[in-house]
């Protein structure tokens, strides 16, 4: 297998786990989380969807602190969530009811 080859093969499988993300995300925003656990469990499967160490590398955090940081009734930050939502390819945004 080429150098270039195997370049396009990872872009693809990379575009792929982005889509098996947003999936993961999309589909449990779309049941309208309750509270905070039902928003740290999507947040979770998203980060596990698209790659644990993934997510690590882009956001600087270790593997096992984003387990621990999104895993039930744990306290999460602000800012880490907004970390995390941002290496997902998210952002947070409220609206009026």
């Amino acid at each position: 297998m080429t150098e270039t080859s195997r370049a396009k093969l990872k872009a693809q499988n990379e575009a792929a786990l982005t889509k098996q993300a947003d999936v993961a995300l999309i589909a449990a925003f779309a049941k309208r989380p309750q509270n905070a656990a039902d928003i740290r469990k999507a947040i979770l499967d998203g980060i596990k969807a698209r790659g644990v160490a993934t997510i690590a590398e882009m956001t600087g955090l270790d593997r096992p602190g984003l387990y621990r940081t999104f895993m039930p009734k744990r306290s999460v930050s602000m800012e880490r969530t907004m970390l995390v939502l941002d290496a997902l390819g998210f952002r947070l945004k409220i609206e009026r009811k």
